[in-house]
């Protein structure tokens, strides 16, 4: 419809010309033609330029975000929410504005700035509960879940993940499996509890070709936590088949896989693919892997875990470092524990004089803090750990 659209329109500047370009862009980005997507959001930017209208830049803007949606992109996008909240205020357009205010959110979430991050969602909460759009409250629970996750509040992301899905059912929207899913397993992750939704992603990995990479990359990873390491090869061989590194797919897609292909990497010691995945994610060592519905922590952290699996002991030892400094900048004391656990196994393959205790002093912090927290595996792995 938005390509028979843009073909009848007149070519000249105008508002709905621009808005057009902008949403075909959007409902393009999965289908792989990145040049072509690219090249349709540049026209929709100029267009809007062009107008001099705010209301029509801030729409192409917030459209605009999705389309470029990559980790490499991140500097972009944080100055264009900068310039789209602006626009949005001259246009006296609210809901322009909450689209604004969530991608602000989301672009400095990614960047670990969360006194940037946390305000921008506060203020788009109390925006939109006087809109009254079911996105919005949709966006609003959604959110909910990986905040909630990432402090340590696993039934509240629970909660969080079943009103998002009931909201995505009520208005019909058609796309509520997929991120269901994709909500639903970090709860079960942190709760050690992945066997439950194994038949789900048997399903999602045969009902959305787009992003198989993804629930792939997901399946593999839940097979190494349920300690089936036969299975998390055979996916993983299979992922390896495609090539290991995700192409570029918005919304971050490509980086939350390749953080779970190195995690699940790192689980079976494959030191041919562990090279690979530390390229592709050591440029974004200082950004969290993040999206709406998933929060995986630190990128250094996986990092961390490829320089282990590489016996890179003293890059290992920097990366964990800077990860738990950054979960505790976020306040994420689970992440904080995951990366203590991996760190402590690092030194212990390590060796090297004092690591013994230090490991065993990190490990016991992880312990305490997963019992606090209710993350039953590592809880688990850090008394296996801590008797061995």
């Amino acid at each position: 419809m938005l390509e028979s659209a843009v073909a009848l329109l007149d070519t000249a500047d105008s508002p709905l010309r621009a808005r057009l370009l902008a949403n075909l862009a959007v409902e393009l980005a999965f289908a792989g033609d990145r040049d072509r997507c690219a090249r349709l959001s540049d026209d929709a930017v100029a267009v809007a330029r062009r107008l001099d209208d705010p209301a029509t830049l801030a729409a192409v803007l917030v459209a605009r975000f999705v389309t470029i949606w990559e980790p490499g992109t991140l500097a972009e996008r944080l100055a264009a929410t900068v310039e789209c909240l602006a626009a949005a205020r001259r246009a006296a357009d609210p809901n322009l504005e909450a689209w604004g205010l969530f991608r602000r959110g989301l672009a400095s979430l990614e960047a670990g700035e969360m006194a940037e991050a946390d305000p921008c969602w506060d203020a788009y909460r109390l925006l939109t509960a006087d809109l009254g759009l079911p996105v919005h409250r949709w966006l609003v629970a959604m959110h909910g879940v990986p905040r909630s996750l990432a402090a340590g509040r696993i039934e509240e992301a629970e909660r969080s993940a079943s009103a998002c899905h009931e909201l995505a059912l009520a208005f019909d929207y058609p796309d509520a499996a997929v991120v269901f899913a994709a909500l639903i397993f970090p709860v079960r992750f942190e709760q050690g509890r992945l066997h439950e939704v194994e038949a789900l992603f048997i399903d999602m990995v045969s009902r959305f070709p787009n992003l198989v990479v993804l629930f792939q990359a997901m399946l593999a990873f839940l097979y190494c936590e349920l300690d089936r390491d036969g299975d998390a090869s055979e996916v993983f061989e299979r992922l390896a088949g495609a090539g290991i590194v995700p192409p570029p797919l918005t919304m971050n897609v490509g980086l939350v896989a390749t953080a779970f292909n190195a995690a699940t990497c790192a689980h079976l010691a494959d030191r041919v693919r562990a090279p690979e995945l530390h390229d592709a994610l050591a440029p974004f060592a200082d950004q969290l892997v993040a999206q709406p519905a998933v929060f995986l922590g630190s990128a250094a952290h996986y990092l961390g875990l490829l320089a282990t699996t590489l016996e890179h002991f003293d890059e290992a030892e920097s990366r964990f470092t800077a990860a738990e400094a950054t979960h505790a900048r976020l306040g994420a004391p689970g992440w904080a524990a995951r990366t203590r656990l991996e760190w402590a196994r690092m030194l212990l393959a390590r060796g090297a004089p004092g690591d013994p205790e230090r490991a065993r002093e990190l490990a016991g912090q992880a312990l305490a803090s997963a019992s606090e927290l209710g993350m039953a595996r590592v809880a688990e792995q850090a008394r296996v750990l801590l008797a061995g």
